[in-house]
């Protein structure tokens, strides 16, 4: 479309390094999220020149946009905003130069990056940094080669990124796009059917669409709703771990053990710590199991099993849980409840097994599966410690990622104890308390030089070439 600038007629006088000159009256725009208010300003957000003004940016950003039909974004979900705003200012791509270059990653399991479709608006820093805590995305490069970064411009994939997918959400073009899980396409909205619920995972209760996609019969891709608990926020499980629905390995009917398969013992080999041919070993763990993360073979375990019906195996529960109570007392059972389970699922559990069999040997599946690191709770107060005692960065910052692999309940924890936060922080880093420049050091080099001034002999050590310059206290701000 064309664009004709407005006629300016007046004229101003001002002086340049000592030098006056007069020239022709114009006024600047100045986006409004860095345009300070002031006492009495009259704002005015549509006009004429304004829309002139929108239009021609517009014009400008969609030159190294992909087109319409190859774009990622407009493809999936069908809701890339730069393209609307094209659309209503009337701006085609018909005859504009087209740049590429910047290129793409696809380095992690459930996020596509697509540089050469990113505007820089800084939505996904703003994103990973204020509303979700985590401080992974910035910006690298200078000129046309600025693009956006992950830590010190690592591949996504490799990054401290935590897959929370709030980036994905906040994007409007096709930079950051989920990937389709198990093979099953994402479409726009408008072609598949919304399902409201809620996350099956934690106790937050987060509220979340699933679109679903009754050609495949499966979930298409998920995204946030807004609720007092989450915000529509979701962690890595509420946006991306739905996909166990489908698992092939997801018991659909009651198994029984086959009186044969007694006394029971490890089944599979991978549980008996057994190599199979052509493995390699470094596969394995402590105890010659594999290391966590692989599937049990269902050929192995399942001859070991019978389909049953629910009341034959309900009947078998009810009697064995009798005859075990009755031979070895109370003191003979306990129960483990699961975390998919509903606040109300979790009462009646713990009351079958408290009332029931008169025993308080009842815990929950999380601290079980916890086992061998810091429980859900103590990493929430190792958090909320770090947030008190800044000068414990590093181990402040560990627990601080472990938040953030937590619902977004740890989120808000995290940003009820935060200072206030500055944006200028992309241009320099925050000043020292005694007005001196501070040097910006990433967490584990700050964790390292903490460290070291914390040690005993700290004050004492000599500060010789090449080595630590430990110069000030322990209790002293880098």
């Amino acid at each position: 479309m064309a664009i004709t600038a407005p006629d300016r007629t007046g004229t101003v006088t001002l002086t340049i390094n000592g030098r006056e000159v007069t020239a022709a009256e114009g006024s600047a725009f100045a986006a409004a999220c860095v345009r300070a208010c002031e006492d009495g300003m009259q704002v005015t957000t549509s006009t004429p020149e304004l829309e002139r003004s929108r239009a021609v940016l517009t014009e400008m950003l969609l030159s190294d946009q992909p087109d319409r039909e190859q774009d990622i974004k407009q493809a999936k979900t069908g809701d890339n905003e730069l393209l609307a705003l094209a659309d209503r200012f009337g701006v085609s791509q018909d005859g504009l130069p087209r740049a590429s270059g910047r290129g793409a990653d696809s380095s992690s399991p459930v996020i596509a990056v697509d540089h050469d479709s990113c505007i820089l608006c800084d939505r996904c820093v703003r994103a990973c940094d204020d509303i979700q805590g985590n401080d992974v995305i910035g910006r690298s490069g200078k000129g046309y080669a600025t693009r956006i970064a992950f830590d010190l411009s690592d591949p996504m994939g490799n990054s401290s990124c935590v897959s929370c997918g709030e980036c994905v959400a906040a994007c409007p073009t096709g930079a950051l796009t989920n990937k389709p899980i198990r093979e099953i396409p994402i479409r726009p909205r408008t072609e598949l059917d919304a399902v409201d619920t809620v996350c099956p995972y934690c106790g937050v209760g987060c509220a979340l669409t699933y679109y679903v996609d009754r050609e495949h019969n499966a979930i298409s891709f998920a995204e946030g709703r807004e609720q007092p608990g989450s915000h529509g926020r979701l962690c890595v499980k509420g946006r991306y771990g739905w996909d166990y629905a489908a698992s092939p390995q997801r018991l659909t009917k009651p198994l029984i053990r086959r009186e044969e398969a007694y006394p029971k013992g490890a089944l599979s080999a991978d549980v008996r710590g057994e190599m199979t041919a052509g493995e390699p070993s470094g596969k394995r763990g402590k105890g010659g199991r594999k290391k966590p993360g692989g599937l049990v073979d269902y050929a192995e375990v399942m001859p070991y099993f019978r389909e049953a019906t629910w009341d034959e195996a309900l009947d078998l529960v009810a009697r064995r849980l009798t005859e075990i109570h009755a031979a070895g007392g109370p003191a003979a059972i306990a129960g483990f409840g699961s975390a998919k389970c509903s606040n109300e699922e979790a009462y009646l559990f713990q009351k079958l097994i408290r009332t029931g069999f008169h025993t308080n040997n009842v815990d929950h599946c999380t601290r079980l599966c916890q086992r061998g690191r810091p429980v859900r709770g103590h990493r929430l107060r190792r958090g909320l410690h770090h947030l008190r005692r800044r000068d414990q960065r590093r181990r402040g910052h560990r627990h601080r990622q472990q938040l953030h692999r937590e619902p977004p309940g740890g989120v808000q924890l995290l940003q009820a104890g935060a200072p206030p936060r500055h944006h200028d922080h992309l241009c320099r880093p925050a000043g020292r308390q005694d007005g001196r420049p501070r040097r910006h050091l990433l967490p584990a080099q700050a964790g390292y030089r903490r460290g070291l001034l914390q040690r005993p002999d700290a004050r004492d050590h000599p500060a010789g070439p090449g080595g630590p310059r430990l110069h000030r206290g322990a209790d002293q701000q880098l």
